[in-house]
């Protein structure tokens, strides 16, 4: 039986709990990877198709999906209106994770560290409709992507920053849950990806394992007493995933958080050092053998003690002038407590409630988004942003132009959108398909401007 993954990975899982070699090898000579998505729930009751059907639900996600078959994401004008994310069904059990050990009803801080291409982000930003998410890259690269998918995503409470782990121990306490889907050897996504198996070396899983520690050493003092960490990996290696569940209960003191009516398939694993409690820390594992899903790990611990809580508090942002707020009546759904603010000559939108924070955000760490971008005043007139379109904020009295699937792909790759003028009203339009917004149109008397951002424009045909 030759081998489509490394000997040294099956050897040092050899004996671990769940781990059947046989079955394990198999799966991975299969070559039957999952196909998943997530849909929005802020824009799920707007979709006028067809979602896959209930026997296609994953278990463990009120919103996930496993596909029946891989489509061109790139051509499906829904995956551009965020109707839905592309994520691994072992990565969607974060929001069991969270329903167990969270209320998704309070107004939480959270901070997803490494949180590009925003998988993780976006469903934080879904199950915490009242919290705010800071999606964390220190790439800036891969911040840009997050910063894309967070916009198509279109929820108000995603603020993406660009810092190095280090930078956050300038917010000690700020945060009430931290999660770390942390940089790793990946080898849980060999049936996926033949990179990752060409690069996979003991020696990879050594030095991830001291990155993984170093992440977290930097970034623990920003959470709050009794704050909880969820880490996770899409890495098999005990040395990325047992052996951190110790170093955070002997190094780091944090306690184990335990989970119940647990998916049949999902393994349970154990660390080997006590925590203050004296049970020994817990951690779900996923292997594609025995569950529908690539590999995966993930862990909670709850911090008991920590520092004082202290930040630089920032300056306080002052808001547009009141006739600027109202041209923004006019695009911006009244029943929503928002506050306006400038950044350059573009307007933006937060809930309230968060402006205190995004003030400190703003003082200690480098921001690349914050809330929903609504546009730029032009004399009495508003130039409505991207960020606006794809959000759930529009108005209802804003005009919308259906398209069908042809013409939302021109639209989708900045052309001319072949559609009829005569009996269309002049003026700014959202373009839409199947009830999800892609973005704007401005329609004029013999033609239709297209403004769709020309860097996400579709490239192939």
């Amino acid at each position: 039986m030759s081998l489509s993954i490394p000997k040294g990975l099956v050897d040092v899982l050899e004996g671990s709990p769940g781990f059947d070699r046989t079955s394990f090898i198999e799966a991975h000579e299969a070559g039957l990877p999952n196909t998943s998505i997530r849909y929005n729930p802020q824009k799920i009751n707007a979709f006028k198709g067809a979602i896959p059907a209930a026997s296609e639900r994953i278990s463990w996600s009120p919103y996930g999906y496993y596909l029946q078959k891989r489509p061109s994401f790139t051509h499906d004008p829904l995956f551009h209106g965020g109707l839905y994310y592309v994520q691994e069904p072992g990565s969607q059990f974060l929001w069991e994770a969270l329903r167990q050990t969270t209320d998704p009803n309070q107004s939480l801080r959270i901070l997803d560290l490494c949180a590009a291409p925003g998988g993780k982000a976006t469903l934080l930003a879904s199950f915490f409709k009242n919290g705010l998410i800071v999606g964390n890259e220190i790439m800036k690269n891969r911040a840009a992507v997050l910063t894309e998918n967070a916009t198509k995503w279109g929820s108000g409470n995603i603020i993406v920053t660009n810092n190095d782990p280090t930078h956050f121990q300038r917010l000690k306490g700020f945060f009430d849950l931290i999660v770390i889907d942390a940089p790793c050897s990946g080898s849980g996504l060999f049936r996926k990806d033949q990179v990752a198996v060409d690069q996979w070396t003991p020696e990879l899983v050594a030095l991830c394992s001291k990155r993984q520690e170093r992440i977290l050493k930097d970034c623990l003092p920003a959470l709050k007493e009794n704050g909880l960490l969820i880490y996770s990996t899409c890495s098999y290696a005990p040395a990325e995933d047992e052996d951190i569940m110790d170093f955070l209960v002997g190094q780091a003191g944090l306690c184990t958080v335990q989970l119940t009516a647990i998916s049949k398939g999902i393994t349970e694993v154990k660390g080997k050092l006590k925590d203050y409690n004296g049970k020994l820390p817990v951690g779900y594992k996923f292997f594609p053998d025995k569950v529908r899903s690539e590999g995966f790990f993930i862990s909670v611990f709850k911090k008991l003690s920590a520092e004082l809580p202290g930040y630089h508090t920032g300056d306080a942002i002052p808001a547009i002038p009141a006739k600027e707020q109202a041209i923004m009546g006019d695009w911006v759904k009244p029943d929503l407590d928002l506050f306006f603010f400038k950044q350059g000559e573009e307007v933006l939108a937060m809930e309230n409630k968060w402006i205190q924070d995004l003030a400190v955000l703003q003082k200690n760490l480098f921001l690349k988004k914050a809330g929903v971008k609504i546009g730029q005043i032009k004399g009495k007139n508003l130039v409505p942003a991207h960020d606006l379109a794809v959000s759930p904020w529009v108005h209802p009295r804003v005009p919308r132009q259906p398209l069908d699937r042809a013409q939302s792909l021109q639209y989708l790759k900045c052309q001319e959108p072949d559609i009829e003028l005569d009996e269309s009203t002049p003026g700014w339009h959202l373009a839409t398909f199947e009830g999800i917004g892609l973005g704007w149109m401005k329609i004029l008397q013999h033609r239709v401007n297209n403004y769709y951002p020309r860097n996400w424009r579709i490239l192939k045909d």
